[in-house]
């Protein structure tokens, strides 16, 4: 369960000391799966947990989806390879130039068997790949690989612009390295929160669209802006304008300050099945609210973040189910559930 900030109401990362009990307390774990850095740019301690998961001879596999522009400058955190992860996933069309739909999947050391890979990856793949997607991959590897340096300065420098001009208002709070617990923080993630103001995450993201400024992501009291080192031409600058004049609207209008609610919190699940078993159980739909103390069927997430609140297989309770309403209340959409307004959700019929 990742560490909870209650000052932003997110979730952060979860902890070497809680790798090193699930491995102490299980010695048949063979492999640890991490989300590093997550959606808000804060990068867990990933040399530490490497370090931990050798030791008990399990390998480290990171999903380093927002990571891929890691690693080529000091400016930001070091990469996943760098601090030992036996492989990674990045998706290369998140931050870099390739087109949507682009990865890579990096390896490295003797720990994970290249043939099993190539194998695993023969089962999901196409005999007919899309050389465009290809090419594009292969064009943002060239360019990272040439320019990542002045890249991640660029990038690095345009979110600063963005990070002052935000703290410059009385009562908004941008995430920094401070905030995120002794861990390392990417700065071309900017998360600001709207709490003292009064506002929703939601509520200041629909403003800003109005306005014609691109927010990559909003919650319960915060919105992110994504920074990369396209932002450097006049275009950015005259979205810094833009934003400058909803926050100067927004704090002729600033309402009674939210308090942060502990609803913000994933609540804490408990598998009952494993996924295999449920996936071949059958299932029936019923009300929400009806739904405690049942074994869910379905994912249910909200995304922004896209954390799941469920998994095939857990348990629902009234936490799960008060979170889940909070949530919709937000506006936040909902992914994975047949049902996606979650008036009904699907559980193990028998």
């Amino acid at each position: 369960q990742p560490e909870y900030q209650p000052e932003f109401g997110i979730q952060m990362q979860v902890t070497v000391q809680q790798i090193e009990a699930a491995l102490a307390q299980d010695s048949k774990i063979k492999a640890v799966l991490l989300t590093s850095p997550n959606y808000y740019g804060v990068a867990a301690d990933v040399r530490a947990i490497a370090d931990c998961c050798h030791a008990h001879n399990a390998v480290l596999l990171v999903d380093e989806a927002h990571g891929p522009h890691l690693g080529f400058s000091e400016l930001l955190p070091p990469s996943a390879l760098q601090c030992g992860a036996d492989a990674c996933a990045q998706s290369t069309h998140k931050i870099l130039g390739a087109m949507t739909q682009c990865s890579m999947l990096h390896v490295q050391g003797a720990r994970l068997d290249l043939q099993r890979a190539a194998d695993v990856m023969s089962l999901l793949t196409t005999t007919s790949p899309n050389y465009l997607l290809m090419a594009s991959l292969d064009a943002a590897r060239a360019q990272v690989q040439t320019y990542g340096k002045e890249m991640a300065a660029a990038a690095v420098q345009a979110a600063a612009k963005l990070r002052s001009l935000c703290a410059a208002y009385s009562g908004l709070r941008v995430m920094e390295t401070a905030d995120c617990g002794g861990l390392q923080l990417d700065s071309t993630k900017v998360t600001v929160n709207f709490a003292a103001w009064g506002y929703t995450g939601v509520e200041v993201g629909e403003l800003f669209r109005e306005a014609r400024v691109a927010v990559e992501l909003v919650d319960a009291y915060n919105v992110l802006f994504l920074v990369t080192y396209a932002d450097v031409t006049t275009d950015y600058d005259e979205a810094l304008t833009r934003i400058a004049a909803v926050l100067n609207k927004m704090q002729a209008q600033k309402r009674a300050p939210l308090q942060l609610a502990a609803a913000a919190k994933v609540p804490q699940t408990q598998a009952v099945l494993p996924l295999r078993d449920v996936f071949y159980r059958a299932k029936k739909a019923v009300p929400l609210a009806e739904a405690a103390g049942k074994i869910c069927g379905e994912q249910v997430s909200f995304y922004p973040p896209g954390i799941p609140v469920l998994l095939p297989g857990e348990m629902v309770t009234e936490e799960i189910i008060a979170y889940c309403r909070a949530q919709k209340e937000l506006g936040l959409p909902v992914s994975g559930p047949a049902d996606s307004s979650l008036q009904t959700i699907r559980i193990i019929a028998d």
